[in-house]
């Protein structure tokens, strides 16, 4: 997208030129006392976190080190209040937190969730729209954008597809440096305070990750506050680090001060760093368990390391006073209006449709593969024998229930993924994701379109044109509803395999009250409501009485009997047919809604 982008955007109030900057003159600190954090309940409750107590201001540049399983990200997210779950506290320039600490704080996240069909800029100016455009115009949007881009040092792969991070999207694009700048750059537009960071180095070379920390040290230096947890840095990544905080293999705090001080202070409790030695493999060493060896031992140079910080000059004397004020609100974000966030989700889910193609025209051949093989096994049938018309109509609105709603359960999960973290940092909501989502999904359409007319044709329905458009239409709302309980489904986990292995608990009772397969009398009263919920059985109705008069009228009329078939509920079907899939939508909707919830406890 060109930097002159006409996106349109709900109209802002103009602020001149102002530009997103720190006050240098204005310094800010975080505190935080982690007392503990627990994971499980009753006999399997465990504790990650100990007494984890530390401070930090703007211009420093602070690494959480420790082995795996001490619970860095834990703590990130602790102190970040991205998880509020935690016994303890934390102040922001000496306050208690509200909702607002949201705006001024941001978490990048170990793992980078991108959209692989869009460029850097086109993703950064979806997430400064939905996060500016309350109080700025395009333009000054447009402008940060730039800002920003120049910031990580992106520009120069600005308009280049992101590619790669896409499960279905697979084609070669930024670098897993760029990629994780990108992820970087998307929370700075609004030039938070805090940057809160987990593995940022995760899966990049030395030379990459030392580009990553040398970007991380530049915003320290406009005042920010950066904390980062680190797993194994070189000893150059060592120098950019103006603090560290130790967590020895049990959750406790083994260390936390000034990066150059580390090793004159285990010096001095004879834990002698080798010289030209990695520094953060010496670390490391000192707070993890060697596998194989005693036990006792390790557990009694931990006791001893944890000991000596907490009689040392570093310690808080008086750390925080455990309080609750951190359970007790919300997040706040300055999300833009639903109307723009639809709009721009909308703009997204086109670019992914006109740059996807692939995928679109597959589905166009595969329908027409499908349609072609129904017009071919039922070449010239329909209006001579009953039992093939039956079993034609029948079969081809299972397997549109089948192929419409797995479509979507092997895309939605993973696109929900990313609107996730989109929501959590302020820049997406459901509802106008949906409606977008919804929208853009219809050209899709053609695909059961093109089925239809093929076998419509081949197998020797009513040659009326109008009664073809008719027909058409109602399989099309078949699809639809068949869509929107595949994306039901798959709204429950992020992980497309549990909807596949819950999607038969939908599929099979549909097909088993679709009033073919059984007498309706003869269900049981109790179990007769579940033909109510069938596409099956609206779809197999709604096409039935529509192509029943092509038969000889003793045996339409024998077959109508035989399938218990009202031609006057023809409209009722169809309607019902689009009732269910709002009702799927609203569902989908709901389930996402109670999952956010949850997850933000």
């Amino acid at each position: 997208m060109d930097k002159d982008s006409s996106l349109p955007l709900a109209k802002t109030k103009s602020h001149g030129d102002r530009k997103y900057s720190i006050d240098m003159g204005v310094h800010h600190s975080l505190e935080w006392n982690v007392t503990s954090y627990e994971v499980g309940s009753g006999k399997g409750k465990k504790s990650i976190l100990n007494l984890i107590a530390g401070k930090t201001r703007s211009g420093e540049l602070t690494a959480i080190m420790g082995p795996s399983g001490a619970g860095k990200t834990t703590l990130l997210e602790c102190i970040s209040l991205r998880n509020r779950k935690f016994e303890g506290a934390v102040h922001y320039d000496n306050r208690g937190p509200t909702g607002e600490f949201f705006t001024c704080s941001v978490l990048v996240h170990q793992k980078e969730l991108l959209f692989g069909f869009m460029t850097p800029r086109e993703h950064l100016l979806f997430h400064a729209i939905a996060r500016m455009s309350k109080n700025h115009t395009i333009e000054q949007i447009n402008a940060r954008v730039e800002e920003v881009l120049q910031e990580v040092k992106l520009e120069k792969c600005a308009d280049t597809i992101v590619g790669g991070t896409d499960p279905i999207y697979m084609r070669k694009g930024l670098s897993g440096g760029e990629r994780k700048r990108l992820s970087i750059a998307a929370e700075l537009l609004l030039a938070p305070q805090l940057i809160f960071l987990d593995e940022p180095s995760s899966g990049l070379d030395s030379v990459m990750s030392e580009s990553i920390f040398g970007t991380l040290k530049d915003l320290t230096q406009s005042g920010r506050i950066v904390v980062a947890s680190v797993h194994c840095p070189s000893s150059e990544m060592c120098q950019q680090f103006t603090h560290v905080l130790l967590l020895t293999f049990d959750g406790r705090l083994a260390y936390h001060g000034r990066q150059d001080a580390a090793i004159r202070y285990f010096s001095s409790l004879s834990y002698q760093c080798p010289e030209n030695y990695n520094p953060s493999d010496f670390y490391l060493k000192l707070i993890s368990a060697t596998p194989g060896a005693d036990s006792a031992e390790e557990k009694a140079r931990m006791n001893k390391l944890v000991a000596a910080y907490n009689a040392s000059d570093m310690v808080r004397k008086t750390p925080l006073a455990p309080d609750e004020t951190h359970k007790q609100f919300q997040m706040v974000f300055g999300h833009a209006s639903s109307w723009t966030l639809f709009k721009i989700n909308l703009w997204r889910a086109f670019i992914q449709l006109q740059r996807d193609w692939v995928t679109f025209v597959l589905w166009g051949l595969v329908s027409a593969l499908v349609g072609g093989l129904f017009g071919i096994l039922y070449w010239q049938q329909a209006r001579s024998n009953w039992r093939n018309l039956l079993g034609l109509l029948f079969s081809v609105v299972v397997a549109n229930l089948f192929t419409s709603s797995l479509a979507v359960m092997m895309r939605f999960p993973l696109d929900w993924a990313i609107v996730v973290r989109e929501y959590f940092s302020g820049s997406n909501a459901i509802g106008p994701y949906l409606v977008a989502r919804f929208i853009v999904d219809a050209p899709m359409g053609y695909g059961p379109f093109l089925l239809i007319t093929l076998l419509y044709w081949m197998t020797g329905m009513d040659s009326d044109i109008g009664k073809f458009i008719i027909f058409a239409l109602t399989f099309i709302s078949g699809n639809w509803a068949s869509t929107s309980m595949g994306q039901y489904v798959s709204s429950f986990s992020a992980n497309p395999f549990i909807g596949l292995t819950i999607l038969p608990a939908f599929v099979a009772p549909m097909i088993m009250f679709s009033g073919i397969l059984y007498e309706r009398s003869s269900v049981p009263a109790w179990l007769s409501w579940l033909q109510t919920l069938s596409i099956v059985n609206y779809s197999f109705s709604a096409l039935m009485i529509q192509q029943i008069h092509i038969l000889p009228k003793p045996l339409a009329l024998l077959v109508m009997q035989f399938v218990e078939l009202n031609p006057d509920t023809m409209g009722w079907d169809i309607g019902m047919l689009w009732i269910m899939n709002f009702g799927f939508q609203i569902l989908t909707y709901i389930n996402l809604s109670l999952r956010l919830r949850f997850a933000t406890g």
